[in-house]
């Protein structure tokens, strides 16, 4: 991917849904599928980062299904350089700050977080880790 001029990753945004509706079992979409986001699609989104995060060394900007702090934790550990936040914009149109707040409160003196010592934690050779203020 390098080698063709990609600068970096971004992984995932949707995937292809098909919802029916019930009385008449057609499709509820015009179009028949749409994309599929939210919270459900977090662990396809954390599988694919740490998959290509193990196959190239590109930055990565994990997104799909993240709506907390520790979402965002849990993609730079699988090898996100960035998170980003997309479907519970809608929902909660103030997320980023909550989020921004959730991760700043991870900062404690037992538990000394910061993307440079969590990016792809879970792919090091011992991936049980704890994070400490040593």
């Amino acid at each position: 991917m390098a080698a063709a001029g990609a600068d970096g990753l971004s992984l995932v945004n949707t995937i292809h849904g098909l919802a029916f509706d019930t009385a008449t079992r057609c499709p509820k979409l015009a179009l028949g599928v749409g994309g599929y986001s939210g919270p459900a699609l977090r662990p396809i989104a954390l599988a694919c980062v740490y998959a290509c995060a193990q196959a190239v060394a590109l930055p990565i900007v994990g997104m799909g299904g993240v709506t907390s702090g520790d979402d965002v934790l849990d993609f730079l550990a699988a090898g996100a350089s960035a998170v980003a936040l997309g479907t519970i914009l809608f929902s909660d149109p103030l997320a980023p700050s909550r989020i921004r707040a959730e991760l700043d409160s991870a900062r404690t003196p037992t538990a000394v977080v910061s993307g440079q010592e969590i990016h792809g934690l879970a792919r090091k050779s011992d991936s049980r880790h704890v994070l400490s203020a040593e």
